[in-house]
């Protein structure tokens, strides 16, 4: 290290240029015509030898140069690298070493964009991402980043995470993954803001759900992958979650079962009452219960499922509560151990799987099939009332057959299965002949 001399003197009349030599500015040729090329740590030293930090300090630096400007609440490029040298102040010269330093430093009302350098990041603090804020890998390699801690995300959530999203923030080309953590991102941001976002995202192996949403909502996609999640991949517990873009997939989410006497969730999209989903683009595949649930309750507005493949899922493609309004198009809903769409009627419960505008699902096909049925109709509508024009079944006309109660399973595959509501007074067969009919 070199400590450029600084003189003081008093009195002092006259000097040669011999008398004393001017170290040459760090990060410059040093005069043996060999460029100075040490790594500036962006460290102040003590140049007075005194352990006092002071003015003098702070204008000293290691060799290689100045760190540049350190973040400021206006700046909108902030540096992150895991393999950086401890203490930077998140400029280019100088990057953060963990995205928490990103997370604390000084930021305005402005957007701004932190760029991750390839590496892992072991984080022990949830990464609190702020309104037009953006995480994004800065495409040098992958970036994954594992939460090691144990610290609430979110007082209307309890459990830890590894990131929390405030509205109109944005993670894009992470890797989100396991660790110690609860949840891998609580979408916390307020109700009357843009949603946050994950785009070209993984958020896999958590001890709970892969993403919890909360507040305004979220959106998912493109080639967002939120799989393999111990509860659900994503759990909708308010505001509004869009699905939309190439290579989105919610497979492999290993709950739907009880811990103790409490059940767990295990579907791929789970929706809470009072939330709301638009779906269009993605995968909901092999997970331990469902692809997509709509629980009890209902909410307001059309739910909206458009070319959305649900497939080997140990339960249900998609199931929707008595009191939603869902309109599916386009969906492949097949080879699930039970049903492809499993529907609970109530006066409120409307299903558009294919009127005068075609559905063009598929329930089932010939040559491959549901475990038990392509449709399932708890206290079913009248008969011949439910159309599903456009859609494809394992046989056409689709076979229909009433069970004894809303729990039961058909002793062997059936297009439709039903229980009838017998409150309104027996009915046969509810679905109507699709138009065009085939499989």
């Amino acid at each position: 290290m070199r400590i450029a001399p600084i003189l003081l003197a008093v009195g002092l009349v006259a000097c040669s240029s011999s008398d004393f030599t001017i170290a040459p500015p760090q990060g410059s040729d040093t005069g043996t015509g060999t460029a100075d090329v040490a790594t500036d740590s962006g460290a102040g030293v003590d140049a007075g030898g005194d352990a006092v930090a002071d003015a003098l300090d702070a204008v000293v630096l290691d060799g290689g140069g100045s760190c540049g400007e350190p973040v400021k609440p206006a700046t909108t490029t902030v540096y992150v690298d895991a393999a950086a040298a401890a203490g930077g102040n998140g400029s280019a010269a100088c990057p953060f070493r963990t995205l928490a330093e990103a997370a604390g430093a000084p930021n305005g009302a402005g957007p701004r964009t932190v760029l991750i350098r390839a590496g892992t990041y072991p984080e022990v603090v949830p990464i609190k991402v702020r309104s037009a804020e953006v995480y994004r890998a800065d495409g040098s390699g992958a970036v994954k980043v594992v939460g090691k801690g144990t610290t609430p995300c979110a007082a209307s959530s309890g459990d830890s995470c590894t990131f929390q999203l405030d509205a109109n923030s944005k993670l894009d080309g992470l890797t989100i993954e396991g660790g110690s953590v609860a949840n891998g991102v609580v979408a916390s941001g307020g109700t009357a803001a843009p949603q946050p976002s994950l785009v070209n995202t993984t958020v896999r192996s958590m001890l709970k759900d892969g993403v919890v949403v909360l507040g305004v909502g979220a959106k998912f996609g493109p080639n967002t992958h939120i799989d393999g999640n111990a509860y659900s991949g994503v759990m909708v517990r308010n505001g509004r979650v869009d699905v939309t873009g190439i290579g989105n997939t919610f497979d492999g989410n290993k709950g739907g079962t009880y811990i103790g006497a409490t059940y767990v969730s295990g579907s791929g999209i789970h929706v809470l009452k009072g939330a709301s989903l638009f779906v269009d683009g993605g995968a909901t595949a092999n997970n331990n219960h469902t692809g997509v649930f709509f629980d009890a309750g209902g909410a307001g507005g059309v739910q909206t499922l458009s070319q959305l493949t649900a497939t080997g899922n140990r339960s249900m493609g998609v199931f929707i509560a008595k009191g939603w309004q869902v309109t599916l198009r386009k969906c492949t809903l097949n080879k699930n151990t039970l049903y492809g769409l499993s529907v609970s009627y109530d006066s409120t419960t409307l299903l558009d799987i294919g009127g005068a505008d075609m559905g063009n699902n598929v329930f089932g096909l010939a040559s491959a099939k549901n475990g038990k049925a392509g449709l399932f109709l708890c206290r079913s509508p009248k008969t011949g009332s439910q159309q599903a024009n456009g859609c494809s079944f394992g046989s056409c006309p689709p076979t229909q057959a009433a069970v004894a109660n809303c729990d039961a399973v058909p002793a062997a595959y059936v297009d439709v299965a039903y229980s009838p509501d017998i409150t309104g007074g027996e009915s046969v067969d509810p679905l109507a002949l699709p138009s065009p009919c085939g499989s």
